[in-house]
């Protein structure tokens, strides 16, 4: 194991780094971008403190968000037919 898999797992076995449920990972110091879920270790949760993994988790929310306003937007232009 080189220095920066034993850094990794030392960001990613220390509960700061974790929310509490353990939902969100944020660790600057770990260089994944995909790390696994702690509790479980059943599946992958996205590294918040990765340069790219906190823009995926803001472009993930907003988008759905953005769309929403545009389409609230264009229908409430719209003038009836008569």
């Amino acid at each position: 194991m080189n220095e920066q898999d034993e850094r990794n797992l030392r960001e990613w076995e220390n509960p700061e780094n974790w929310s509490t449920p353990a939902w969100f990972y944020f660790a600057k110091r770990d260089m994944r971008l995909w790390v696994p879920k702690r509790s479980i270790r059943l599946g992958w949760t996205l590294n918040l403190g990765h340069h790219r993994g906190a823009w995926i988790f803001l472009l993930t929310f907003l988008y759905p968000v953005v769309v929403l306003i545009i389409v609230v937007i264009y229908l409430a232009t719209q003038v009836p037919a008569r």
